[in-house]
């Protein structure tokens, strides 16, 4: 049987970005490979770190899960952008937060490779300056051997303001 907690979170997602990453991460986000990938595929991994594109660059909300399996294919139903990534936890603490926030929330994790998922709905809600709608942004996590990341629904339109 799976088991999985939820954690309910609000980030301030500057520059249109959530960190997911080991508290100790020490790689440079403004890598230009990184951004570059986290522009055209709303995703990008580092040592420790994997950054998310949203579309506000507000708070937003997030919610975390945590399992001990991977989540059902159905998991993704209604998700407008869905991507997966890779992240090796070492410290034993999970940092979710955005760009310019030090810490953000801290939840222990025991150390080892994770698989990280974020499931946006609501992109199609966005205001016309993009600082206002019902934007969701679900992460899961759980143990799984190192793979690429990859975007595995892409949003069609263009987003953020």
């Amino acid at each position: 049987m799976s088991t999985s907690k939820r954690h309910q979170m609000t980030i301030f997602a500057d520059f249109n970005q959530i960190y997911v990453e080991d508290a100790s991460a020490t790689a440079d986000p403004s890598d230009p490979e990184v951004f570059d990938s986290l522009i055209d595929d709303l995703v990008a991994a580092q040592d420790g770190r994997v950054l998310f594109g949203t579309a506000r660059r507000m708070n937003v909300p997030v919610v975390l899960e945590l399992r001990d399996t991977p989540p059902p294919d159905h998991d993704s139903s209604g998700a407008d952008h869905l991507t997966e990534a890779p992240l090796e936890i070492t410290s034993g603490t999970l940092a979710v937060r955005g760009p310019i926030d030090r810490t953000g929330e801290l939840i222990a994790l025991s150390p080892g490779a994770y698989r990280v998922r974020m499931a946006v709905s609501g992109m199609g809600t966005l205001s016309d300056d993009a600082l206002e709608g019902d934007d969701l942004y679900r992460i899961t996590l759980w143990r799984s051997p190192f793979t690429d990341p990859e975007v595995l629904i892409r949003y069609p339109y263009p987003v953020g303001g």
